[in-house]
């Protein structure tokens, strides 16, 4: 059974414009690194929700797990 795997980042941080690079993932069995699914840009807010949701959920943070993703350049 394949595991998810949630990468949060800072994607674009100023006084006016907060948002945060949500990287989902999923360990298969036999990989050495979580293969990238899907990736989102949230505002700061939503992602908290997001974060607070997972960890009422049972959800525990963790090291890294395999190379975080490389950066979106815009």
């Amino acid at each position: 059974m394949a595991a998810l795997v949630l990468h949060f980042r800072p994607a674009r941080w100023d006084r006016c414009l907060q948002t945060l690079e949500v990287t989902s993932g999923e360990w298969l069995p036999g990989q050495r690194e979580p293969l990238l699914k899907r990736r989102q840009e949230n505002p700061r807010a939503e992602a908290l929700r997001l974060w607070r949701s997972l960890r009422r959920q049972g959800w525990v943070p963790c090291g890294p797990q395999g190379r975080p993703p490389p950066a979106v350049r815009a």
